[in-house]
């Protein structure tokens, strides 16, 4: 079960972004595959913010927000207390921003490749866990 990255699930869904064609494509492969997509909680927050600011569409980033929360192929993990621990000792370690070291830390803890459009998370966060675009993931 990959992790997604918020990265990824924008550029799918937004065929103005230039990494679209990629992330759509392995998307559709992981949902084919049928096993769940994990992701942390904050991918909510983070999508929302990303559709609301890029297209200025509130009502479509909150169609997608409650399409994310409704539906069965991305498990939304909880930020619990040991997770953002974790975050924040491999943010420190790596430099990495506060919620890509959540990702990466989800990533450790499932022992599951995370997957990323965030060139400095693959950089940085990829010393501890396999890290690939969508891309790398397709073996494209």
């Amino acid at each position: 079960m990959p992790i997604i990255d918020a990265s990824v699930l924008v550029a799918a869904v937004r065929s103005e972004e230039a990494q679209h064609t990629a992330a759509r494509a392995w998307l559709e492969s992981a949902l084919r595959d049928e096993a769940p997509l994990i992701a942390p909680a904050i991918l909510l927050s983070e999508v929302g913010g990303a559709i609301g600011r890029s297209t200025g569409r509130e009502d479509l980033a909150h169609r997608i927000i409650h399409a994310i929360e409704t539906q069965q192929a991305i498990e939304l993990a909880p930020i619990t207390v040991t997770l953002a621990s974790a975050a924040a000792h491999l943010a420190a370690d790596l430099g990495l921003r506060g919620a890509d070291a959540i990702y990466v830390a989800l990533a450790v803890q499932s022992r599951e490749v995370l997957v990323t459009l965030d060139r400095e998370l693959v950089e940085r966060g990829g010393g501890v866990v396999l890290v690939q675009s969508p891309e790398a993931a397709l073996g494209t």
